[in-house]
């Protein structure tokens, strides 16, 4: 029982949507809205119209059915946390349960065409990959150094975020809930495509996955080899350390669909390539390719 209390009682948490339809959403005021139910990160909602277009909503700007509407969605996932609980109780009882340490820690990437801080990055991924609940205590670390107002305060300087601590919480939550996946392998081919995307945008000082003559992430990674099941990309700005690195991409802060931490655990990918170098406006770029497999 204490195990269930510690599960359910964090301040925050996330609720997801089952297959919520259309409906309308209604302000204080009395503004409306015709959209579906997202997910819920503390205090604030995400919100899809049947355009496809996303909105963040404070539950404090709702009417009141429509924020008991949003409580009793919150009713149903915590009674879903408490059924994937029991089960997983049953299962530890069966001598089936999935062990985050089965092997012990990931062994360190040896990859010499990759430097001292992409290897950093992808030992990071693998040690939340195979133990999520472990590299918890990573992410609850940031509580210290909130400040108030979506401000986090480092030894570097103050940062603003756009959810503030409800996004540390809701990325610790998923952590202690999320079973182990396998770990990635360092790739050359895949490094190259990063590379090039990179010394691209790097010099240019832009963020995006578009290259600056319009290339996409498939192009570049096609230029180097072939690739099997699926492929992704992510990529951060301005960190310098590979723990900062994979920390901020697992909290994806003001990312309702939490694209960047879906890419660190799908289990799908099993190698990976990273590439790091200078940019125009934010001094650093990152960028991490994945992909089920791939051959130079």
């Amino acid at each position: 029982m204490l195990l269930l209390l510690v599960l359910l009682g964090s301040g925050s948490f996330a609720v997801e949507a089952g297959e919520e339809s259309i409906r309308t959403w209604t302000s204080r005021k009395g503004t409306e809205i015709e959209a579906r139910f997202l997910r819920q990160t503390g205090n604030m909602i995400v919100l899809e119209t049947k355009e496809g277009k996303k909105t963040n909503i404070s539950l404090s700007f709702l009417g009141q059915a429509d924020r008991d509407y949003v409580a009793e969605l919150t009713r149903e996932n915590r009674k879903a946390k408490i059924k994937k609980y029991e089960e997983r109780v049953a299962n530890m009882r069966r001598g089936n349960r999935n062990s985050n340490k089965k092997n012990g820690p990931p062994a360190p990437v040896r990859a010499d065409y990759l430097s001292k801080l992409e290897r950093e990055v992808i030992d990071e991924m693998n040690l939340a990959r195979t133990d999520p609940r472990g590299y918890a205590r990573h992410i609850e670390k940031l509580r210290d150094y909130h400040v108030g107002d979506g401000v986090f305060e480092f030894n570097s300087g103050r940062f603003a975020s756009k959810e503030g601590l409800a996004a540390v919480e809701e990325a610790i939550e998923f952590l202690k809930e999320a079973e182990s996946v396998g770990q990635l392998s360092p790739s050359k081919g895949l490094s190259l495509a990063a590379k090039s995307h990179v010394d691209d945008i790097g010099p240019a000082g832009v963020l995006t996955h578009t290259g600056t003559d319009g290339s996409t992430m498939k192009a570049r990674i096609e230029k180097q080899g072939s690739w099997q099941n699926t492929i992704g990309e992510n990529m951060a700005f301005g960190l310098n350390s590979g723990r900062d690195i994979v920390v901020q991409l697992i909290v994806d802060d003001g990312v309702p669909d939490r694209g960047h931490r879906g890419n660190i655990f799908k289990a799908k990918y099993r190698v990976a390539g990273v590439s790091i170098g200078n940019h125009k406006i934010f001094n650093t770029c990152c960028v991490i390719d994945y992909a089920g497999g791939f051959s130079d």
